[in-house]
C-alpha cells in the first residue's frame, strides 16, 4: 500500500521524540533501574503491535469519508444496561475486540453491527 521513501525526503527521526529525547531515555534506562523498567514494560506492550503488517496496521483505521461523532453516547449511559458510563471510561482493546467498544459495567460490546466487514466493502 505505502513505498518506504528513499533518499534526501527520507525519515530520519521521529514526530513525538526526537533524536535527543530517544539518547536520553536510553542514558536513563542504562543508569536507573526505574527507567529501565519503564523501558521493558513499554517493550512489552508494543510487542503485539509488531506481529502486523503495515497494510494491517493501516487496515485496522478509518477514514474521513464514515459518518461519526465522538459525542455518541461517549459521556452518557449505556444503552443495554442505562448505567451512567463518563467519557473515557468505555472499555476499549483493539487486539482482542477491534471495532468495539465495552460498557464497564454490563459488559456488552457495541456498536451492534459487524463493523469490521461492512468497513471492509468500503462503506
Amino acid at each position: 500500500m505505502f513505498a518506504a521513501r528513499a533518499g534526501a525526503d527520507a525519515k530520519t527521526n521521529g514526530v513525538y521524540c526526537g533524536a535527543s529525547m530517544i539518547q536520553n531515555a536510553k542514558w536513563n534506562a542504562a543508569a536507573y533501574p526505574w527507567a529501565a523498567q519503564i523501558r521493558d514494560q513499554v517493550t512489552a506492550a508494543a510487542q503485539p503491535w509488531l506481529k502486523f503488517t503495515d497494510d494491517e496496521l493501516w487496515d485496522l483505521m478509518f477514514g474521513h469519508t464514515i459518518s461519526r461523532s465522538w459525542m455518541v453516547l461517549s459521556n452518557g449511559h449505556c444503552p443495554a444496561c442505562e448505567r451512567d458510563v463518563p467519557m473515557y471510561t468505555w472499555e476499549m482493546d483493539a487486539l482482542a475486540r477491534p471495532w468495539k467498544v465495552r460498557c464497564p459495567h454490563c459488559k456488552e460490546l457495541f456498536p451492534k453491527n459487524d463493523f469490521r466487514p461492512r468497513r471492509a466493502r468500503r462503506l
